[in-house]
């Protein structure tokens, strides 16, 4: 009775202390709260988080090349542009070089015209080389544009900046009636009414014409 007595009391003692009486088996409760709290990523996970990045540096480096070759694009065409601008202006400059201008007196006054068309045969590196263009075609138009304001018999200067072999001028609206050209002038006809004179220089390698639109009052 005695032994039993001892053996409760020390059970009792030993209980509030949680002192282990004998072979007591490891409490892995708190390991598993840490690694549920902080849980170890699984290959698979890894490898996809891999793949993603790898993917998504690819995109970067294509648009990167994408950017640079629109970049190297919009360069080229902005230089094929300013090369048809320079193509452009040496044409012209070519057509000032051989197109030649006139100049209209009247009354001592320089005198409205419009350059209508024009053929030059030019000779370049021993090949040769039409210059040609039509301006202006429907003369009807040229009626509605600025007029000189003339009386019959008054005297027209026609001066080309290069001298041609031969000026004619002529009635467009009266059925290219010539008119008489000496040395470079004409008398206005005795008409009333808007009418258009074809003034043509004829040179040996081509010619040009010119408008010049009158109204002839009395």
């Amino acid at each position: 009775m005695k032994k039993i007595l001892l053996v409760v009391m020390i059970v009792t003692l030993l209980t509030p202390l949680k002192i282990p009486m004998a072979y007591e088996e490891p409490d892995d409760s708190g390991e598993s709260e840490n690694e549920e709290s902080f849980p170890y990523p699984k290959l698979d996970d890894l490898m996809k988080e891999l793949k993603d990045k790898r993917k998504q540096i690819e995109q970067q480096r294509l648009e990167e090349i994408k950017a640079k070759k629109l970049e190297q694009g919009e360069l080229i065409d902005e230089s094929a542009e300013e090369g048809k601008d320079d193509k452009k202006d040496t044409e012209k400059n070519k057509e000032k070089e051989v197109i030649p201008s006139l100049i209209v007196r009247l009354r001592g006054k320089h005198s409205t015209k419009y350059l209508c068309s024009y053929s030059f045969t030019e000779v370049e590196n021993n090949s040769e080389k039409i210059i040609a263009k039509d301006i202006i075609t429907d003369y009807e138009k040229l009626l509605k544009k600025s007029s000189l304001k003339v009386r019959a018999n008054e005297n027209i200067n026609f001066q080309f900046s290069t001298d041609p072999k031969e000026i004619t001028v002529s009635i467009w609206n009266l059925d290219n009636k010539a008119l008489t050209v000496k040395r470079g002038c004409i008398k206005v006809p005795d008409l009333e009414g808007k009418y258009v004179l074809i003034v043509k220089g004829n040179y040996k390698n081509g010619f040009v014409k010119y408008a010049v639109v009158l109204d002839i009052r009395k």
